[in-house]
């Protein structure tokens, strides 16, 4: 889940630590970045907040959302959250949180600057239990999932955000924390563990599918370039309300989630393996990507690494 939401906010294209597991600190590769999503955001004008039902104590994940520069901060103690029933990491059930958003845009759409939101839903979180009637099994719980979004779509209609111009993006953190069943390998084969779904909607966007090879980092330069007209993102970063001008080959980095030496590689041409081994990193498995693009994607991997950390073990040691 950090990795997720550190590569959303951030807008960095790979966040891995180069300290053991063991020894690594919450959110550890994300501290010190100057183009974070609220960052950019502010800087264009708009009042930034990041709303969830769970516990922001959580791993220190309160310094951090704060760190990377909301105006605005609420977690599972919030009022409106009294009274109501709890479950994975203390946060009501994704209803309440989505009503509670709805209500907070319109709490302050009639201020002069306009008003960016993220929200971090939880229900659906692993083991797979039905915030409302305690039932265990991922399809109820997914199922519970869709119904409350379809009526937080619904309710954001009716309140007139999308006629005042108001922008829905919907993606998820990483993929569902469960075993990869034979049909998703058949559809997608070494791809299934790092797809993951994301859609767009507003009424100034011509619908589309997206076929090219995008990244969670993508977002926050997409973002800000379509909601500020200014946009700052690192090298390769693609657009994703644009068409790419000519032949490119983009390839993105997917941290494993189950192997922390392992790095994956996806490309619009091609799929690729590292075993992360310091600056004796190397593909073990490739797939139509050449040497000298192999020799290119070692040294971007070391480059975010390195940085990251000491990005990271800079702002720390300061504080």
């Amino acid at each position: 889940t950090n990795q997720g939401l550190m590569s959303i906010i951030s807008g960095v294209p790979l966040l891995s630590p180069l300290t053991s597991l063991f020894s690594r600190k919450a959110f550890e590769p994300a501290w010190g970045w100057d183009y974070t999503l609220p960052k950019q955001l502010s800087s264009g004008g708009y009042q930034t907040a990041f709303l969830t039902s769970g516990d922001l104590s959580f791993q220190g994940k309160a310094a951090w959302i704060e760190h990377a520069g909301f105006d605005y901060i609420e977690g599972h103690d919030a009022p409106v959250y009294l009274g109501h029933p709890r479950g994975h990491f203390n946060a009501a059930p994704d209803e309440v949180l989505f009503s509670r958003t709805v209500n907070y845009w319109y709490e302050n759409s009639g201020a002069p600057e306009p008003l960016a939101i993220v929200v971090e839903s939880v229900s659906s979180h692993t083991p797979f239990i039905h915030p409302l009637t305690g039932e265990k099994g991922e399809e109820p719980v997914i199922r519970y999932m869709d119904e409350v979004t379809g009526r937080f779509f619904r309710s954001l209609e009716s309140a007139g955000y999308f006629a005042r111009g108001g922008l829905l993006l919907i993606a998820s953190d990483h993929r569902s924390m469960t075993v990869i069943r034979e049909e998703e390998a058949r559809l997608f084969g070494d791809w299934a563990p790092a797809l993951v779904p994301m859609l767009v909607y507003s009424e100034g966007i011509s619908p589309q599918t997206i076929e090219r090879v995008v990244h969670q980092s993508d977002i926050t330069p997409s973002l800000a370039g379509v909601l500020t007209q200014q946009a700052c993102g690192y090298p390769d970063w693609r657009n994703l309300f644009e068409e790419d001008p000519g032949e490119s080959n983009r390839c993105v980095f997917h941290a494993s989630g189950t192997d922390w030496e392992k790095l994956l590689v996806f490309c619009d041409r091609g799929y690729g393996d590292i075993e992360l081994d310091g600056d004796q990193s190397q593909f073990v498995v490739t797939d139509s990507i050449s040497i000298k693009d192999q020799q290119i994607l070692l040294k971007k991997a070391a480059y975010f690494r390195s940085e990251a950390q000491a990005n990271s073990e800079g702002y720390l040691s300061s504080q």
